[in-house]
């Protein structure tokens, strides 16, 4: 079939250079075709329906109230156990964390006994039940 009954350009030929074309362009980066996509995006979005959100899924967020009320970030690992604990007493089938433990959790308790193990030494007093402690303290943790 041709559209230009009285010309040598035939629908095949036609369609074969556009494509050609919109290749080549695509190929060689023209940033008219990139936002042409990017406006097209936009479109695509805008129609959809906007989402609705699930009664079935809560978040539990660490916020600046949340930090007023329980202390200075980051919490002990045993604060953040309360928090999932209380989170499944509630009926949460799951509790999905954005935390990353990197380094070892600093005991009060801990620094402590190595302060007051120094002391002594300095002191020259007994240090085999202060030892223990501090060694059994260290196993645990």
């Amino acid at each position: 079939m041709k559209i230009f009954p009285d010309r040598w350009i035939s629908s095949v030929s036609l369609t074969f250079t556009g494509t050609a074309m919109a290749l080549l362009l695509y190929l060689a980066g023209v940033p008219f075709l990139d936002l042409i996509e990017l406006k097209t995006y936009d479109l695509r979005i805008r129609s959809r329906k906007p989402p609705v959100a699930s009664p079935a899924v809560a978040l539990a967020v660490i916020d600046e109230k949340s930090l007023n009320r329980m202390g200075r970030w980051p919490w002990p690992r045993e604060k953040i156990a309360v928090l999932v604990n209380r989170l499944n007493a509630a009926g949460a089938a799951v509790v999905g964390l954005t935390i990353s433990f990197v380094e070892p959790e600093e005991v009060a308790g801990k620094t402590l006994a190595l302060a007051l193990r120094g002391e002594m030494a300095a002191e020259g007093l007994p240090l085999e039940r202060v030892n223990a402690i501090i060694n059994a303290s260290r196993k645990k943790a």
